[in-house]
């Protein structure tokens, strides 16, 4: 919102919910379970806060932490909190690429006309533990073998490709190549930055809307509010 306000006229700032948008990653558990994303959904409208719409997705891998769904909540969807706000659910697949990709557009395209929140339940499954140490498989075990033997995503998707006579073996091998010699030059990058002690650059259109203003308040100006503040009506008693 703060990016999206127009202050450089006196009175009340004018927002253009077009400057910037908002999007936030929620977990499962966590959207069902942490308390600031419901005060989040409920600045929607509220005149000072509204941002023109948020888009919020869950990256929805059907366990929080390593617990089940139904020790974790009380609803039947990890979203279900979100009803309570009036704002489009859409449930979709993270094994379609080409589905979840149409549930954004469509996320933008409601954001754009209605200025309101859209949310996004993606669900998947987390092939990994919960970090380095997690081995999710000694709470999980039957879930996690359906999961050894479940085929990723990559694989999926380049099925369906293929089976459309859209690409063939070695243009999916090209596009992944390309794809991790991206990721090399981005890590090498940061590593070589790290050495050399550079700090990222900030995002130059962040002060595109700021301007210098005198702030300063004349101190006889001061001392007059502060006289005015301390005063009371005659007859009456502090």
């Amino acid at each position: 919102r703060a990016a999206q306000d127009d202050r450089s006229k006196p009175g009340y700032p004018v927002p253009d919910f077009g400057a910037a948008a908002a999007v936030l990653i929620h977990g499962d558990a966590a959207f069902a379970g942490e308390g600031i994303v419901a005060e989040t959904l409920n600045f929607k409208k509220l005149p000072g806060y509204e941002n023109g719409g948020t888009i919020h997705i869950i990256v929805n891998n059907r366990i929080g932490f390593t617990t089940e769904s139904s020790d974790s909540r009380s609803t039947h969807y990890a979203s279900d909190l979100a009803k309570g706000y009036e704002i489009p659910i859409v449930h979709v697949s993270a094994d379609d690429p080409e589905a979840c990709i149409a549930a954004v557009r469509m996320a933008c395209e409601y954001r754009h006309k209605f200025h309101k929140d859209f949310l996004i339940d993606m669900i998947g499954y987390r092939r990994y533990g919960h970090n380095e140490t997690d081995d999710p498989e000694t709470t999980q075990p039957l879930l996690y073998q359906k999961q050894r033997n479940h085929p990723r995503v990559v694989s999926i998707y380049e099925n369906v490709l293929k089976g459309k006579g859209l690409v063939t073996d070695e243009k999916l091998e090209q596009t992944k190549q390309e794809g991790l010699n991206r990721l090399q030059a981005a890590l090498d990058e940061v590593k070589e930055n790290d050495k050399q002690g550079k700090t990222g650059r900030l995002d130059a259109s962040a002060r595109l809307r700021s301007k210098e203003i005198k702030t300063a308040v004349p101190l006889d100006k001061l001392r007059s509010i502060n006289a005015n503040l301390l005063k009371w009506p005659e007859g009456f008693t502090v």
